[in-house]
């Protein structure tokens, strides 16, 4: 995931439940920047925002 996110500039579509889902889901894509990206946790909550954001969408939540 993190070679198609980075390198790649693939976009994440996650659909499901709205409960606890999208947290824990955002969470372990965080850790695995973390991991794969060789960065701090504040380093990787950073990048995952920025993918996040109106500018760039590769990360998206569909819940319901």
């Amino acid at each position: 995931m993190w070679e198609l996110l980075d390198q790649n500039n693939a976009v994440c579509l996650v659909a499901g439940n709205s409960k606890r889902m999208p947290i824990d889901v955002r969470d372990a894509i965080r850790d695995a920047v973390a991991t794969h990206g060789a960065m701090s946790t504040d380093a990787a909550e950073a990048y995952v925002t920025k993918l996040e954001s109106p500018q760039v969408r590769q990360l998206q939540f569909e819940t319901w």
